[in-house]
């Protein structure tokens, strides 16, 4: 390949005859006859002497061209997030040791953790996460100075060493990083992230304490913002349902608005209450995952049909579970078709197994769905559908939150 490296394969094989034993001249470079580059490694060794006194000697030539893009995909692989294309956790973990010298004091390790990345990949796919995690990548390389390191420490945690950084400049960062994503969607999904960072300055600090300090100061952060994260995230995914099916953000709106009238009218506490209304706004949020075709079907579901939407409860619970501080209202909605009875779904759970709060969501629920209009069926009026909670009681429907919702929320008793 060039003047050069020709000149080189002739001064090879000169050399080739004064040599003793074996020898391995190294790697060569040579453009083919069709303009490929191949590399090739030459190996020799000295044979025996020819009769009219000539030396004889065998050099072999391997084309090692496949071997080394391999060897070289490897090494590239073995330091790099292969989604991101950043840096992986073990690139920085052999990288740091260099970096970690006084000329590059104050040292800051800005760490990242993108919000609700689970609830999105349960609710919308891993094709979305992915897409997310790389246009997120891309917004902290284009932020980012070209001697900073840009870490992907796994899953949807990032990390940003900053050499010859304070930690003001580091909050600047974070804050534009912040802005920037922003202005960018997924498939109508925006992104949000919480950052921490911890700076070394002096010789004689550890670099996995600034490191735990820096992830310690994220999860704080994380902590503070999680009623906004856990609202960003659910926000997502209900306005996509709504989108989807309309009629389903006006259910869910009453539902929750009887759910509430219900515990205020047993007089529970009212972080109960919230809690209730909460859940009741989110019963239906496992149907993200119901094919469009079921949910805007006009006509009676099949029985596969309705085996199909009557997963969005487990769905659903996976879904909630994922978000920070939602276990209780994740297992309302998981049981809130639940019957009184035991004849219910999803675990067949009957009376008290079943919590106070999905028992008074599946009465609300139920009461929405039969006074409301629906293209496969006639609306019931107050009064007929009263009648069908009193028929019920008992059976689906627990007979003591159903009398409260009759008498006290529906006909306004005062007794």
């Amino acid at each position: 390949y060039g003047i050069d490296d020709y000149d080189k394969v002739i001064i090879s094989i000169q050399k080739l005859f004064s040599i003793e034993g074996k020898t391995h001249e190294g790697e060569i470079k040579i453009k083919t006859k069709n303009n490929q580059i191949r590399t090739w490694d030459f190996s020799s060794s000295s044979l025996e002497v020819l009769s009219d006194g000539r030396k004889s000697v065998l050099s072999v030539a391997t084309d090692v061209t496949e071997r080394r893009k391999l060897e070289k995909k490897l090494t590239r692989l073995s330091f790099h997030d292969e989604l991101t294309g950043l840096y992986n956790r073990r690139f920085y973990e052999t990288e740091i040791a260099r970096l970690n010298t006084k000329r590059n004091y104050p040292l800051t390790l800005l760490m990242g953790d993108v919000n609700g990345l689970k609830i999105i990949n349960d609710s919308f796919g891993h094709l979305i996460g992915d897409n997310l995690l790389k246009t997120t990548a891309n917004v902290f390389k284009n932020a980012c100075r070209t001697d900073d390191i840009i870490v992907r420490l796994g899953g949807d945690e990032f990390l940003i060493v900053l050499p010859s950084t304070n930690l003001k400049q580091a909050e600047n960062l974070a804050d534009r990083i912040k802005n920037k994503l922003q202005t960018h969607k997924i498939e109508g999904i925006g992104i949000s992230i919480s950052f921490g960072y911890a700076s070394l300055t002096l010789e004689n600090q550890s670099i996995e304490r600034v490191f735990i300090a820096a992830e310690n100061a994220m999860y704080q952060n994380k902590l503070l913002e999680s009623p906004s994260i856990r609202g960003f995230a659910l926000d997502i995914i209900l306005n996509t349902i709504f989108e989807i099916d309309p009629k389903t953000k006006i259910h869910s709106e009453n539902v929750a608005t009887y759910a509430t009238q219900i515990a205020v009218a047993m007089k529970l506490p009212q972080t109960q209450i919230m809690e209730i209304k909460t859940a009741a706004l989110l019963h239906d949020i496992g149907k993200i995952a119901t094919p469009v075709s079921i949910l805007n079907k006009t006509g009676k579901l099949t029985d596969e049909e309705y085996e199909e939407v009557k997963k969005h409860s487990e769905r659903g619970y996976r879904i909630l579970s994922s978000g920070p501080n939602m276990e209780n209202i994740a297992i309302y909605c998981l049981h809130h078709h639940e019957y009184y009875d035991g004849n219910g779904y999803p675990n067949k759970l009957s009376k008290e197994e079943i919590p106070m709060q999905s028992r008074i969501i599946s009465i609300a629920d139920s009461y929405d769905a039969m006074v409301s209009k629906r293209s496969y069926k006639k609306s019931l009026t107050k009064q007929e559908a009263i009648e069908e909670i009193k028929r019920c009681s008992g059976t689906q429907f627990d007979p003591v939150i159903a009398d409260i919702f009759i008498k006290k929320v529906l006909l306004k008793s005062k007794n």
